[in-house]
């Protein structure tokens, strides 16, 4: 029997999320570290919001075998928008 008729079939972003390194689980890898330099935002909500976003983005590739608009959709962007704490993130 071939792999691929073993293994259920898969998109760029479920085999991320899979091997523990999508955008997601290494946003909640930098929220103690960044608590350890002198952070002091929500760090226990943060990593459950991305944890929760990343079994959501799963959900998708599992039914459909095509990774969400927001993953394939998304762009870097040059701009700068404010957030809570009065810091700028990327667009």
């Amino acid at each position: 029997m071939a792999v691929h008729e073993v293994l259920p079939s898969s998109t760029p972003c479920d085999l991320l999320a899979g091997n523990g390194v999508s955008r997601h689980d290494l946003a909640a890898e930098a929220v103690p570290r960044a608590a350890e330099n002198g952070w002091d935002g929500p760090a226990d909500r943060l990593r459950e919001e991305f944890a929760q976003e990343r079994d959501g983005t799963r959900e998708r590739p599992r039914r459909d075998g095509e990774d969400p608009e927001g993953i394939t959709g998304w762009r870097w962007s040059s701009e700068r928008e404010p957030v809570p704490g009065g810091t700028a993130a990327a667009t």
